[in-house]
């Protein structure tokens, strides 16, 4: 009788201590392999996340900007304004400002090329976005977005399923444009 107790005493928390740790791995396991997916993504495959956001966010706001020597300008002012592997992008509608995307692709609606007096205001809103919002926390959002299986899928096959970042964008539309704080922006602008 001792025994089948001291037994039920050493077995009952044994198992409770298993069940615990399974359902706290059930439960932090996929969030955490999300968020890491995100993190280990090479810059290749986290330009692919932007170029699927942006695909994604012309449903909503109109088809890219194929203007030839529009887009010339862009490709010769982004690595002179955000860097070396950054890339602009013109959509017909509002965006109230420049967007960043995951792999430094930068998006900016006709709206603010058209009602500015120059390109300033333009470069400053792309300025913003690269200071107000860092590529690994815009992968993580993505990652989050695309879901457990879709993060796997990246990791072990290097790509995102066809329709991982659908909505994304829409979603990314519905929240403000983020600020940097204005002392950092006005040293950014000022540098260059």
């Amino acid at each position: 009788m001792w025994r089948k107790l001291i037994l039920g005493l050493v077995i009952v928390p044994l198992v409770l201590a298993i069940l615990a740790v399974l359902g706290w791995l059930v439960f932090w396991l996929p969030g955490a392999l999300v968020v890491h997916a995100a993190r280990i993504a090479p810059p290749t495959q986290a330009r692919d996340m932007g170029w699927a956001i942006l695909a994604d966010l012309e449903q909503g706001s109109g088809a890219v900007c194929q203007r030839e020597s529009g887009q010339a300008v862009l490709n010769w002012l982004a690595p002179q304004l955000l860097g070396p592997d950054a890339a602009i992008r013109v959509v017909p509608g509002p965006l109230g400002g420049a967007r960043r995307l995951p792999g430094d692709i930068y998006v900016i609606g006709s709206d603010l090329l058209r009602t500015a007096p120059g390109p300033e205001a333009a470069a400053a809103h792309l300025i913003a976005a690269r200071l107000a919002t860092a590529d690994d926390g815009l992968r993580d959002a993505a990652a989050r977005h695309a879901g457990f299986l879709a993060s796997l899928r990246l990791m072990t096959l290097g790509h995102l399923p066809q329709d991982a970042m659908r909505g994304f964008g829409a979603a990314l539309l519905l929240n403000p444009v983020p600020r940097p704080g204005d002392a950092d922006l006005l040293a950014a602008l000022a540098d260059r």
